[in-house]
């Protein structure tokens, strides 16, 4: 996550009144749970909502002060401490991107800092108020730091807050699930995408935005990975990759591998999950005729053509060995042209018996 574009800096919150209602209806009647998690899925505003709350929660007059006009920040002691991560109240568990590792696949946050939050708790608060902790995110720890979590969530002490959240639920103890409050939210709707972007990414073109938040799937958090990594010039290129199967262009395995490599590209390797995540996605809704929104007649084409020459359970299975692979590329540092050349063999053990994939070394 670029360090400009995180939730506690952000200023615009769109698309949950609900969620907004049920924790304003909370506070005011002094109902409000010790523990709460933030569940769906990634990139839709899960983490901005969890530092509104906090802001609301860590004012004086918390019944009094909430969200105006969507906007909720404004320049005052306390917010420019939540912003600057320094608020002695407030205690954030996430993986610092001094912490992220390049050859992680998963950063997991540590045990050790999940504990710190037991101590963080056992401190009265300083300025007598709440003490708040957000946990970003449950799906980057493992089995001990969820062990770790609930252990603390068995005595919650007085005025304490969490916020966690969680992107998926797999792998959230059912003990855990029980002793916290969910609050599901749900992906955004293209209006509130297109506000959300617009405000941004000031100069982006209108064809541009509409293919970022058709592609992004209702989710403003990956519209800006695909935007700051080169997402649609590679789209484009995974969907002309699909256009011409059989035949498989060494042109186009150049052109994945020149972005991978390219400095402006911050994401690695996992720019092209994303991007082959979103086609294989749209090309089942294809299949099952349930896309609302189209981005180009290629793209059409390219997934009439992946359907024809791959059946629906050889696609489930070459998804499923490009996670693998990537995942190992990132875990083992592996080289990025060697990933795209694997994930392209995998592609051609994935077509139909009768078809005989030729490669074309055009340019």
């Amino acid at each position: 996550m670029l360090e400009e574009f995180h939730p506690r800096k952000t200023k615009l919150l769109l698309g949950h009144d609900k969620q907004i209602n049920t924790f304003k209806v909370a506070i005011k009647n002094e109902k409000l749970h010790h523990s709460w998690i933030l569940e769906g899925p990634e990139g839709i505003g899960k983490s901005t909502f969890a530092y509104l709350i906090t802001r609301l929660m860590l004012t004086s007059n918390p019944k009094d002060s909430f969200l105006k006009n969507n906007i909720f920040y404004e320049e005052n002691s306390i917010n420019n401490q939540i912003l600057n991560n320094v608020h002695p109240d407030l205690k954030v568990i996430e993986n610092t991107n001094q912490e992220k590792s390049s050859t992680s696949s998963t950063n997991i946050i540590p045990v050790s800092k999940v504990r710190e939050i037991e101590n963080f708790f056992s401190k009265k608060a300083s300025f007598g108020g709440w003490r708040i902790c957000i946990i970003d995110s449950l799906d980057k720890l493992n089995t001990y730091g969820l062990n770790s979590l609930l252990k603390i969530l068995e005595e919650p002490p007085e005025k304490s807050l969490i916020l966690a959240i969680s992107n998926s639920k797999t792998n959230i103890l059912s003990t855990l699930r029980s002793r916290c409050s969910i609050l599901r939210f749900s992906a955004l709707n293209n209006y509130d995408c297109s506000n959300i972007l617009n405000n941004i990414l000031v100069n982006i073109g209108n064809e541009e935005l509409q293919k970022l938040i058709i592609l992004s799937e209702g989710s403003p958090g990956k519209a800006l990975i695909i935007h700051n990594n080169k997402g649609l010039e590679l789209y484009k290129i995974i969907v002309k990759l699909f256009l011409n199967i059989p035949t498989i262009s060494m042109s186009s395995i150049e052109n994945i591998n020149d972005i991978l490599v390219n400095k402006t590209n911050i994401n690695g390797l996992n720019i092209i999950k994303i991007i082959f995540a979103v086609f294989i996605s749209r090309t089942y809704r294809r299949h099952y005729n349930i896309i609302n929104d189209e981005i180009s007649e290629d793209e059409i084409k390219a997934q009439i053509n992946c359907l024809k020459k791959l059946n629906l359970d050889n696609l489930s299975t070459f998804w499923d060995r490009i996670y693998d692979i990537i995942n190992q590329a990132i875990l083992l540092n592996l080289n990025k042209k060697q990933t795209v050349l694997e994930i392209i063999n995998d592609l051609t053990k994935s077509l139909n018996n009768e078809e005989k994939y030729v490669l074309n070394d055009d340019k």
